[in-house]
């Protein structure tokens, strides 16, 4: 009797543990941008603009222009090399381009203004 329980509550345990392994979210995958900071300047108009990757969805900026900071935060999907993102509490302002290396290229849809990020 006592192998019986012994027997189940091992394979009870080894379940437990089968299913909580399975339960593991594609959210919580790095996305590779996760963590990492990039930066552009544009010395002649005075201005800097930094992205910092915050989750797999999000990102906070913060914009250096003429001694003015503007920080703003804004979402984003990333499915390599592609990203898309969408800046502002509103997300209507959105920039497209694509990752390569330490360098991701930025066109923004409002102006067709493009960006180049350097990955610090």
């Amino acid at each position: 009797m006592k192998k019986q329980f012994l027997l189940i509550g091992l394979i009870t345990v080894m379940g437990l543990g089968a299913f909580l392994a399975s339960c593991s979210k594609d959210d919580d995958k790095d996305d590779g941008l996760v963590g990492t900071k990039w930066t552009t300047t544009n010395f002649a108009d005075g201005y800097t603009n930094i992205l910092f990757f915050t989750s797999n969805t999000e990102f906070r900026g913060e914009e250096l222009e003429n001694g003015q900071l503007q920080i703003y935060n804004g979402s984003y999907i990333y499915s390599q090399p592609h990203i898309k993102l969408w800046f502002g509490k509103d997300g209507g302002y959105v920039g497209e381009g694509t990752v390569s290396g330490k360098k991701m290229n930025i066109i923004y849809e409002e102006d067709g203004y493009e960006e180049v990020f350097t990955k610090q």
